[in-house]
């Protein structure tokens, strides 16, 4: 399996980049990309109060282009950093956000982690979301020396490269599709489509279910590709309806994957539709009546507020500090915040070098927003994946698993 995730890196953008310290500057303030609609200010009512140094953290997301959630991920930054430094930031070092827009492409995404190490001089790096952006910009952090943490990028060959520089906290492709899998398997399904992005994001995850279907009694018997901006899937539709499966299995963003589940309503196709990478609010925006019975695996639901009280004063703190509930990645950069936050406090504030915080990162459990979380040998998160399917309202309910 990783000599098949490996080969996947073939086509991505390889770089290297001036190794950069990120320790404090005489820089004041914090900055963001231009555009970005970001505060100018990270801190609150204690960002003039006492407090011994600073903690300049780096952002890349994808805030234009085939933006995805990365607006999402810079408020979710923006909020936790507010609140930290609210409280006396970490272990007495204020926060300090720096954001660049990596458009979702990777050569964008070097070019700006490369501002980041070297002119910024950031401390840690949050980001990206697509995976090929991380892919190719995690190369800049490691030969700075600089932990880097992906809250979105569910590429398996981000942490099978040996990178030591590189966590990640997202839910990977392969957590997902196992959870999927498993479902199809326990539903008695055999004969299913595959629909995905041509993107990173789609492929790696058709390698790895293409790779271990068999293991589930699944055949793949229709795999059709798609851009991530494209609105009419009328041909793809018709082929996989023509190959007669069992179930949908549908790997992209929310926006394609609403568009899909709107035209097979509209042309009467009555197959279960499954996948990841559409938990996002918008995924209801064209009408909950085509989204009704959907399934999405997730690394993030408000349903666990049952189980989990960190989960409803997040929903409402993100819903009036941005004016729209957060996403899963959304959820998944708070608790990359904090996670930052409480491994600095691990070690302490004056004690912060780039080696002590990635050794103590290593070893952390935290439970945030999306549940409890820790990392395995290769920096991957380790983490239970839930499946949620929308009911005639567009809510989300819990999947009953046998």
């Amino acid at each position: 399996m990783k000599k098949l995730l490996a080969l996947l890196l073939a086509g991505v953008l390889a770089c290297s980049a001036l190794a950069g310290c990120g320790g404090d500057s005489d820089d004041a303030g914090s900055t963001t990309a231009a555009g970005s609609g970001a505060a100018e200010d990270s801190g609150s009512e204690a960002a003039d109060g006492d407090f011994s140094g600073t903690i300049k953290i780096g952002v890349i997301c994808p805030m234009s282009g085939t933006a995805g959630d990365g607006v999402y991920m810079e408020a979710a930054c923006q909020l936790a950093a507010d609140e930290i430094n609210a409280a006396g930031g970490m272990d007495g070092l204020k926060v300090e956000l720096y954001v660049e827009d990596d458009e979702g492409t990777a050569q964008k995404s070097v070019t700006v982690a490369q501002k980041l190490v070297n002119q910024d001089q950031v401390d840690v790096v949050i980001g990206a979301q697509n995976s090929a952006c991380t892919l190719a910009n995690m190369l800049v952090t490691q030969e700075a020396g600089i932990v880097q943490i992906t809250p979105g990028s569910s590429s398996p060959s981000i942490t099978e490269q040996g990178n030591e520089w590189i966590f990640r906290t997202s839910i990977s492709d392969l957590t997902a599709a196992t959870s999927i899998m498993e479902y199809c398997q326990e539903m008695g399904y055999t004969d299913v489509a595959l629909i995905h992005s041509s993107g990173d994001f789609g492929m790696t995850a058709s390698a790895a279910i293409n790779e271990e279907c068999g293991d589930y009694g699944l055949t793949i018997v229709s795999e059709e590709q798609f851009n991530d901006d494209d609105v009419d899937f009328t041909t793809i539709l018709n082929k996989v309806q023509s190959a007669d499966p069992d179930a949908i299995i549908c790997w992209g963003y929310y926006s394609a994957a609403s568009h899909i589940c709107q035209q097979m309503v509209q042309n009467d196709i009555q197959i279960p539709f499954m996948g990841y990478g559409f938990n996002n609010p918008q995924f209801t925006e064209l009408g909950a009546e085509y989204v009704e019975g959907a399934i999405v695996a997730s690394g993030f639901t408000e349903l666990s507020a049952a189980t989990n009280d960190k989960v409803q004063p997040f929903i409402d703190a993100f819903t009036e500090f941005y004016g729209s509930e957060p996403t899963q990645v959304c959820a998944q950069t708070y608790d990359t915040m904090y996670l930052i936050k409480q491994t600095i406090e691990e070690i302490g504030g004056e004690n912060f070098t780039s080696e002590a915080f990635r050794d103590a990162l290593k070893t952390q459990t935290y439970t945030g927003v999306t549940g409890e979380m820790s990392f395995d040998e290769t920096n991957d998160i380790v983490k239970e994946c839930t499946l949620v399917q929308y009911d005639a309202d567009g809510n989300q309910v819990l999947v009953e698993r046998k």
